[in-house]
């Protein structure tokens, strides 16, 4: 009886997550750089970032898409945000962008030592964060 209930448990949880699945949505955002982050502020507000510098921002749930300018050529792989306008971009090459505004604007953070730094990390607040290769810690 055991083995039937887990054996029933386990094929439900399975079905479950495929119909989960197949709710997906396909979303076209009019670029064709390749988008490496995505965070979604809000259910409308989604920002995406991408090769070439590339920053896209949706407010409305990622219908329609808006390029914004970023000033950098670099590939921006990673993508979080501290609060509903604060947020952080990591590219290659020590390449950092942040915004004050919901992603509207984005200006260059220096890091200390950008030859270590790749395209990953993780912001403890608004002024610190750790960002992947060689553990730099940035004050900003």
């Amino acid at each position: 009886m055991k083995k039937f209930l887990l054996l029933f448990s386990f094929l439900w949880l399975f079905l479950n997550s495929l119909s989960a699945q197949s709710s997906w949505t396909v979303l076209n955002s009019g670029s064709t750089q390749n988008l490496w982050s995505v965070y979604a502020i809000s259910t409308n507000v989604i920002i995406a970032v991408g090769d070439g510098g590339t920053i896209l921002k949706s407010t409305d749930g990622g219908t329609t898409w808006i390029k914004k300018t970023t000033n950098v050529t670099d590939s921006l792989m990673f993508l979080q945000f501290l609060n509903s306008n604060t947020g952080y971009a990591v590219g290659i090459h020590g390449t950092i962008l942040k915004t004050t505004d919901a992603g509207d604007s984005w200006f260059i953070v220096n890091p200390p030592d950008p030859t270590s730094l790749y395209g990953g990390g993780y912001f403890i607040n608004e002024n610190m964060g750790i960002i992947d290769r060689k553990s730099t810690r940035l004050n900003s």
